[in-house]
């Protein structure tokens, strides 16, 4: 039985400007490449795996997997980081989804104002998602987990 890991990063430091991680963090201050994830994998029963977006608003990161699962068949999927918030989203979204890796988006709150989830515009680019199928992911610490109920109730997909 093949297994799918349903999150991993890559990354390459001259490539892109990365919040995280930071120069302090020798572990992970380094490129981690697709060919890390495969010699990583290979002693195991994953034979699959979905990249998880680094940066926010960067839909150039995940063109950059997508352009890299071409010769690497680990890649399954592609969550991007995407502006939610622009009025180019619907755009940008129906560039991606010409590739059929790219399976939606996740946002990183840590870098946004406390209420950034609870904004109108925010919400209607979810909702933009949810018509498409598209899923939504969330990277939040727990003190943002009281503003979630609402949005859940809002968009009931």
């Amino acid at each position: 039985m093949a297994y799918v890991d349903t999150h991993f990063h890559i990354w390459e430091l001259d490539r892109f400007e990365y919040s995280w991680p930071t120069k302090n963090d020798k572990t992970l201050f380094k490129n981690f490449q697709i060919e890390d994830i495969e010699e990583a994998v290979k002693a195991t029963p994953v034979k699959y795996a979905v990249f998880v977006q680094c940066l926010n608003n960067k839909p150039e990161e995940a063109k950059w997997v997508m352009e890299l699962a071409k010769n690497h068949s680990i890649i399954k999927g592609v969550v991007a980081g995407l502006d939610l918030t622009s009025t180019d989203l619907t755009k940008v979204l129906d560039d991606m989804q010409k590739n059929q890796l790219f399976k939606g988006c996740r946002h990183i709150l840590d870098f946004e104002d406390e209420k950034w989830i609870t904004r109108e515009d925010v919400f209607q680019g979810i909702k933009v998602l949810e018509d498409r199928g598209l899923t939504f992911d969330l990277l939040l610490r727990p003190h943002l987990l009281k503003y979630i109920p609402d949005l859940i109730r809002r968009l009931p997909k």
